[in-house]
């Protein structure tokens, strides 16, 4: 690339460059970015006095799931049956 060309696209790096900096110091100055160093929502913070999820409700999953391991031959017998 020739000296002449290459001229014309500093040239335009230059002009972007002072939009980009015009640009900047209008967004600082209008506080930009928001809270944060990423401009999001910060985490909300959990409430200690929260009611805790019920054991009984673990309880009753793992109990559904030991009758469905149980009965699971029976229940795919009747239904071939059904099906035959």
């Amino acid at each position: 690339m020739s000296a002449k060309e290459k001229q014309r696209f500093e040239e335009m790096a230059e002009k972007d460059k002072g939009r980009y900096d015009r640009e900047m110091e209008t967004f600082d100055k209008s506080g930009g970015g928001g809270k944060g160093a990423r401009g999001g929502k910060r985490k909300k913070t959990k409430d200690p006095n929260a009611p805790k999820r019920s054991l009984l409700v673990d309880q009753t999953c793992l109990l559904c799931f030991f009758i469905t391991l149980l009965y699971r031959s029976i229940v795919f017998s009747h239904v071939s049956r059904w099906l035959s």
